[in-house]
Protein backbone atom coordinates (compact mmCIF):
# COMPACT_ATOMS: atom_id res chain seq x y z
CA UNK A 1 0.00 0.00 0.00
CA UNK A 2 1.60 3.10 -0.76
CA UNK A 3 0.65 6.08 1.14
CA UNK A 4 0.94 8.49 -1.71
CA UNK A 5 -2.31 7.09 -2.61
CA UNK A 6 -4.14 9.06 0.19
CA UNK A 7 -6.94 10.43 0.14
CA UNK A 8 -9.02 7.78 -0.94
CA UNK A 9 -9.98 4.80 0.15
CA UNK A 10 -9.77 0.58 -0.22
CA UNK A 11 -11.82 -1.94 -0.94
CA UNK A 12 -11.02 -5.34 1.06
CA UNK A 13 -13.47 -7.98 0.08
CA UNK A 14 -13.58 -11.94 -0.64
CA UNK A 15 -15.98 -14.08 -2.56
CA UNK A 16 -16.33 -17.22 -4.50
CA UNK A 17 -17.53 -18.25 -8.24
CA UNK A 18 -20.72 -16.52 -9.01
CA UNK A 19 -19.89 -13.54 -7.10
CA UNK A 20 -21.06 -15.20 -3.91
CA UNK A 21 -19.88 -13.36 -0.38
CA UNK A 22 -22.22 -14.15 2.10
CA UNK A 23 -25.24 -16.68 3.26
CA UNK A 24 -27.46 -15.92 6.40
CA UNK A 25 -24.80 -13.07 7.76
CA UNK A 26 -21.67 -15.39 7.29
CA UNK A 27 -19.25 -16.17 4.81
CA UNK A 28 -20.72 -19.43 2.70
CA UNK A 29 -16.98 -21.16 2.77
CA UNK A 30 -15.20 -22.80 5.61
CA UNK A 31 -12.78 -20.38 7.08
CA UNK A 32 -9.27 -19.64 5.25
CA UNK A 33 -6.63 -19.09 7.69
CA UNK A 34 -4.42 -17.87 5.67
CA UNK A 35 -6.77 -14.98 3.68
CA UNK A 36 -7.75 -14.22 7.27
CA UNK A 37 -4.42 -13.21 8.30
CA UNK A 38 -4.15 -11.13 4.89
CA UNK A 39 -7.27 -9.66 5.47
CA UNK A 40 -6.04 -8.34 9.22
CA UNK A 41 -2.39 -7.46 8.45
CA UNK A 42 -3.59 -5.37 5.32
CA UNK A 43 -6.67 -3.64 6.95
CA UNK A 44 -5.24 -2.58 10.09
CA UNK A 45 -1.97 -2.37 8.95
CA UNK A 46 -0.47 1.44 10.26
CA UNK A 47 3.60 2.65 9.98
CA UNK A 48 3.10 5.48 12.62
CA UNK A 49 1.68 3.84 16.58
CA UNK A 50 -0.16 7.27 16.61
CA UNK A 51 -1.88 6.73 13.68
CA UNK A 52 -5.27 4.42 12.77
CA UNK A 53 -6.82 2.68 9.88
CA UNK A 54 -10.32 3.10 9.78
CA UNK A 55 -12.73 -0.08 8.87
CA UNK A 56 -16.10 1.19 7.64
CA UNK A 57 -18.62 -1.56 7.79
CA UNK A 58 -22.42 -1.71 7.40
CA UNK A 59 -24.42 -3.06 10.20
CA UNK A 60 -25.36 -6.49 8.99
CA UNK A 61 -21.68 -7.02 8.18
CA UNK A 62 -20.42 -5.08 11.77
CA UNK A 63 -22.34 -7.88 13.39
CA UNK A 64 -21.44 -10.68 11.90
CA UNK A 65 -17.86 -9.85 12.63
CA UNK A 66 -15.71 -11.74 15.22
CA UNK A 67 -14.39 -10.33 18.66
CA UNK A 68 -10.81 -10.72 17.05
CA UNK A 69 -11.41 -8.51 14.08
CA UNK A 70 -13.46 -5.42 16.11
CA UNK A 71 -10.80 -5.14 19.26
CA UNK A 72 -7.63 -4.51 17.02
CA UNK A 73 -6.05 -1.49 18.81
CA UNK A 74 -4.80 0.28 15.53
CA UNK A 75 -8.40 -0.13 13.86
CA UNK A 76 -10.85 2.89 14.03
CA UNK A 77 -14.78 1.43 13.35
CA UNK A 78 -17.13 3.34 11.76
CA UNK A 79 -20.68 1.12 11.10
CA UNK A 80 -23.27 2.45 9.17
CA UNK A 81 -26.70 1.97 9.58
CA UNK A 82 -30.13 3.93 8.96
CA UNK A 83 -31.92 2.50 11.68
CA UNK A 84 -31.91 5.41 14.66
CA UNK A 85 -32.69 2.27 17.32
CA UNK A 86 -29.45 0.44 15.87
CA UNK A 87 -27.39 3.81 16.29
CA UNK A 88 -28.14 4.16 19.77
CA UNK A 89 -27.25 0.55 20.15
CA UNK A 90 -24.35 0.62 18.53
CA UNK A 91 -22.87 3.89 20.36
CA UNK A 92 -22.62 1.74 23.73
CA UNK A 93 -20.90 -0.86 21.76
CA UNK A 94 -17.03 -0.08 23.12
CA UNK A 95 -15.28 -1.65 20.03
CA UNK A 96 -17.33 0.92 17.76
CA UNK A 97 -16.10 4.49 17.15
CA UNK A 98 -18.44 6.08 15.09
CA UNK A 99 -21.65 5.48 13.83
CA UNK A 100 -23.33 7.56 10.43
CA UNK A 101 -26.18 6.71 8.74
CA UNK A 102 -24.65 6.40 5.24
CA UNK A 103 -20.95 5.86 3.19
CA UNK A 104 -20.77 8.84 1.97
CA UNK A 105 -21.13 10.33 5.12
CA UNK A 106 -18.38 7.86 6.78
CA UNK A 107 -15.68 8.77 3.90
CA UNK A 108 -15.97 12.37 4.08
CA UNK A 109 -15.33 11.89 7.85
CA UNK A 110 -12.72 9.54 7.33
CA UNK A 111 -11.16 11.90 4.63
CA UNK A 112 -11.99 15.16 5.78
CA UNK A 113 -8.31 16.96 6.21
CA UNK A 114 -9.04 17.71 9.97
CA UNK A 115 -8.29 13.86 10.67
CA UNK A 116 -5.39 13.14 8.08
CA UNK A 117 -2.63 13.29 10.96
CA UNK A 118 -5.12 10.49 13.24
CA UNK A 119 -6.00 7.94 10.44
CA UNK A 120 -2.97 6.21 7.74
CA UNK A 121 -5.84 4.53 5.43
CA UNK A 122 -9.50 4.18 5.41
CA UNK A 123 -10.84 0.56 4.25
CA UNK A 124 -14.39 -0.29 2.82
CA UNK A 125 -15.42 -4.27 4.17
CA UNK A 126 -18.76 -4.60 3.29
CA UNK A 127 -21.46 -5.35 3.33
CA UNK A 128 -22.76 -5.85 -0.72
CA UNK A 129 -24.56 -2.23 -0.74
CA UNK A 130 -21.82 -0.31 0.25
CA UNK A 131 -19.61 -2.42 -1.72
CA UNK A 132 -21.47 -1.18 -5.04
CA UNK A 133 -21.84 2.16 -3.90
CA UNK A 134 -17.88 1.74 -3.06
CA UNK A 135 -16.78 1.01 -6.45
CA UNK A 136 -18.76 3.55 -8.16
CA UNK A 137 -17.31 6.17 -5.72
CA UNK A 138 -14.36 8.36 -7.14
CA UNK A 139 -12.38 8.27 -3.75
CA UNK A 140 -12.03 4.39 -4.18
CA UNK A 141 -8.62 3.94 -4.94
CA UNK A 142 -7.90 0.07 -4.94
CA UNK A 143 -10.08 -3.12 -4.38
CA UNK A 144 -8.28 -6.14 -2.63
CA UNK A 145 -10.23 -9.20 -3.93
CA UNK A 146 -9.82 -12.46 -2.67
CA UNK A 147 -11.55 -15.36 -5.45
CA UNK A 148 -12.12 -18.41 -4.17
CA UNK A 149 -12.11 -21.08 -6.88
CA UNK A 150 -15.19 -23.10 -5.95
CA UNK A 151 -19.00 -22.10 -5.92
CA UNK A 152 -20.73 -22.24 -2.42
CA UNK A 153 -24.57 -20.85 -2.04
CA UNK A 154 -25.02 -17.21 -1.52
CA UNK A 155 -27.57 -14.34 -0.61
CA UNK A 156 -25.65 -11.45 -1.02
CA UNK A 157 -22.65 -10.39 -3.98
CA UNK A 158 -19.68 -9.11 -4.66
CA UNK A 159 -20.58 -6.60 -7.72
CA UNK A 160 -18.74 -6.83 -10.71
CA UNK A 161 -15.72 -4.76 -10.80
CA UNK A 162 -15.82 -2.29 -13.74
CA UNK A 163 -12.76 -2.79 -16.24
CA UNK A 164 -13.24 0.82 -17.64
CA UNK A 165 -12.67 2.03 -14.43
CA UNK A 166 -10.48 -0.56 -12.78
CA UNK A 167 -7.52 -2.15 -13.59
CA UNK A 168 -5.75 -5.28 -12.53
CA UNK A 169 -2.62 -4.86 -11.39
CA UNK A 170 -1.72 -7.71 -9.57
CA UNK A 171 -2.50 -11.74 -9.41
CA UNK A 172 -1.71 -14.23 -7.34
CA UNK A 173 -0.50 -17.75 -7.89
CA UNK A 174 -3.43 -20.31 -7.07
CA UNK A 175 -3.20 -20.72 -3.08
CA UNK A 176 -4.92 -23.61 -1.38
CA UNK A 177 -5.55 -24.38 1.92
CA UNK A 178 -7.70 -27.00 3.56
CA UNK A 179 -8.30 -28.42 0.15
CA UNK A 180 -10.06 -24.90 -1.18
CA UNK A 181 -8.66 -22.64 -3.89
CA UNK A 182 -8.22 -19.43 -4.31
CA UNK A 183 -5.74 -15.85 -5.31
CA UNK A 184 -5.74 -12.55 -4.18
CA UNK A 185 -6.25 -10.20 -7.03
CA UNK A 186 -5.74 -6.50 -6.70
CA UNK A 187 -7.14 -3.82 -9.43
CA UNK A 188 -6.73 -0.08 -8.95
CA UNK A 189 -8.49 2.94 -10.38
CA UNK A 190 -7.38 4.11 -13.88
CA UNK A 191 -10.23 6.55 -14.13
Amino acid sequence: MDKGDYPGFYVMAAMCQGRGMGYKSHIPWPPIKEDYYYYMELTSRVTSLDKKCVNIQGRKTWEGTGSQQKQRKSVYNIVITRDEGRREELLKDPDVNNVMTSLDDAIEFSLALENRDQFESVWVMGGQIFFEESLRHPLCKRIYLTEILQHFPADTFFPPVDEETYKEVSHSTVQESKGLKFIYKIYERIK
